[in-house]
């Protein structure tokens, strides 16, 4: 067999060989850009989806911020009304707690003819005993 070969035939292999050699580092490059471009896409991609997110937890406490502050008021109003509807704890002629209904349990069907100084201890039997008590001292 013959060992030589066509001068254009090897002409032809080097020459695509070269193209070859040639392009490669504009196309290693074009790949990379466009691996970067597609990863940047993501990273912005993945970005707006976490802001949108962020947008729906950021409108969930506000509107739980709103509620608790429309609440507020009613609380408040609610509070105010049981105080007013306690009843009062009344003294018997000695200065204890009669016993009555708990003040815990609601309202009580307390008439307003009762007489509001028995919510005031009698002090005036106390001074006299407190009296007679000293002149037993001095003796």
């Amino acid at each position: 067999m013959a060992d030589t070969v066509n001068s254009q035939i090897t002409d032809a292999v080097t020459q695509s060989n070269t193209n070859v050699l040639g392009g490669a580092p504009a196309q290693s490059m074009g790949l990379v850009y466009q691996t970067t471009a597609h990863s940047i896409s993501l990273i912005m991609q993945n970005a707006a989806a976490a802001q949108n997110s962020m947008q729906q937890v950021n409108a969930a406490v506000i509107s739980t911020a709103c509620r608790q502050i429309m609440a507020v008021p009613v609380q408040i109003e609610s509070e105010l009304t049981s105080k007013k509807k306690r009843p009062q704890k009344k003294l018997d002629d000695d200065g204890r707690l009669r016993p009555g209904p708990d003040p815990d349990q609601g309202p009580s069907d307390l008439s307003d003819s009762e007489n509001d100084q028995d919510l005031i201890p009698d002090t005036s039997e106390n001074e006299e005993d407190d009296d007679e008590e000293e002149e037993d001292d001095d003796e």
